[in-house]
């Protein structure tokens, strides 16, 4: 963590408004994933106060409903979950944040799957997903770049 709030000083020392709001994010996911609840909610405050005139008022509310239900789902509080989850994967998908709706997804679907509840609509979406970011990956051109320099630079019988 300590590396984010030096990188956050920085940002706003400089008055870099926008590396700031990414290390908030940061931040707070950061927070989540540790499972810090009373640390999430302090620096989500923060978040929603500070973020909003820099990149709209939606995201970070739906950043913040994410990682809330993340750490409510570690508690063992599915249901809160996906209350708080609401309709974000939605508005992930009309925005084309792929990688974020496939998170609330998985959220969902692992929140109704410990409930007992069915949650093939949640797969069945998170597999649509998969497949449309698979088939839109192409061959990485720095494979070809390291193929290159590699043969360039390994001559025959040297030493790896």
């Amino acid at each position: 963590m300590v590396p984010i709030a030096q990188g956050m000083e920085i940002a706003e020392t400089l008055g870099l408004g926008g590396l700031l709001t990414l290390a908030g994010m940061s931040e707070l996911a950061a927070l989540a994933e540790l499972g810090d609840m009373n640390g999430f909610e302090a620096r989500a405050r923060w978040f929603l106060a500070e973020a909003p005139p820099r990149i709209g008022a939606e995201l970070p509310l739906c950043a913040v409903k994410r990682l809330r239900s993340k750490l409510l789902l570690q508690q063992g509080k599915q249901e809160e979950a996906l209350q708080m989850l609401g309709n974000t994967a939605a508005w992930y998908h009309e925005h084309q944040y792929r990688w974020l709706e496939l998170e609330c997804l998985e959220i969902q679907a692992t929140a109704l799957e410990q409930t007992g509840q069915d949650a093939a609509a949640q797969r069945n979406q998170i597999e649509t997903i998969l497949d449309e970011l698979e088939n839109g990956l192409e061959d990485a051109p720095i494979l070809f770049e390291w193929q290159r320099f590699w043969e360039k630079h390994h001559q025959p019988g040297q030493v790896e």
